[in-house]
């Protein structure tokens, strides 16, 4: 019986150094999640190439656009409005925004997500290579996933354009993929395997 306990403990052990890695694969922040009211502060946009700043959350929201989910996800823009000195709503692509937030990679093998955009979004870049995605036109469109993710720092980039007239991205990142550290897995496979070998020789006697 002793020793069964003692697998046991070393099994429980083992799991426990797999949870923290696990907890902290959260992956990136989605759209209007970490705020201070009136900006993103996990997320900056360019326009027209110039520099970056920190993405606004656009209110109003227009009528057409995917509902906001406080909490889970909200519009941001490069202004509180979402429009430009100079636009005109006729669906022109005049402004160029790129949006881009990072993140730690740690234990994080992909993440899952879907997106929304007025007007249109040109790439989606994760460390400068393409992710082939693209966002729904005002709601969500299907979904897409990041892979090939550093165990480092990341950075994800979208490429947008709109034609000055409430422009604005909607991200939502709905799962992610992890990968524990192979040592930790190898000292839960340990522990599960002894547990089973003591259970066995116990019936057997």
């Amino acid at each position: 019986m002793s020793t069964i306990r003692t697998i046991v403990r070393h099994a429980v052990a083992a799991a426990l150094l797999v949870a923290p890695a696990l907890a902290a694969a959260q992956g990136p922040a989605s759209t209007g999640t970490v705020t201070d009211g009136v900006n993103d502060l996990a997320w900056q946009v360019s326009v027209n190439s110039g520099a970056f700043f920190n993405a606004f959350l656009v209110d109003p929201r227009p009528g057409v656009w995917e509902a906001n989910s406080p909490g889970n996800y909200q519009w941001i823009g490069a202004a509180r409005s979402g429009s430009q000195q100079g636009g005109v709503p006729d669906g022109a692509a005049r402004f160029a925004y790129t949006y881009r937030t990072t993140f730690l990679g740690t234990d994080l093998a992909s993440v899952t997500f879907r997106c929304a955009v007025d007007n249109v979004v040109r790439s989606i870049t994760l460390n400068g290579v393409t992710v082939d995605a693209s966002c729904g036109t005002f709601h969500f469109g299907a979904l897409g996933t990041l892979s090939g993710i550093n165990a480092g720092l990341n950075t994800l980039q979208f490429a947008t354009a709109g034609d000055g007239v409430t422009d604005g991205l909607l991200v939502d990142f709905v799962a992610v993929t992890t990968t524990p550290e192979p040592a930790s897995l190898a000292l839960l496979a340990t522990g599960l395997l002894g547990i089973g070998v003591a259970v066995r020789r116990r019936r057997a006697a």
